[in-house]
């Protein structure tokens, strides 16, 4: 996977629900559509392991 590293990553509550908010590095050489489909995959996951989050808001960087 494309993904290197998560810079921050910072949850808020909203009523009784979560959302987070998080930046993740990914290698610079993959291509935008695969940088996407990443962020897809993080925002899956959180969503998928923790049922009070509600929302993830992913931004990607590439990695330096």
């Amino acid at each position: 996977m494309g993904l290197k590293r998560v810079d921050t990553l910072n949850a808020r509550t909203h009523g009784s629900y979560v959302i987070i908010d998080v930046k993740i590095s990914v290698a610079p050489e993959i291509t935008v559509d695969d940088g996407h489909a990443i962020a897809a995959r993080v925002k899956e996951r959180l969503m998928d392991d923790h049922e009070e989050v509600q929302d993830v808001y992913v931004h990607v960087n590439p990695y330096h």
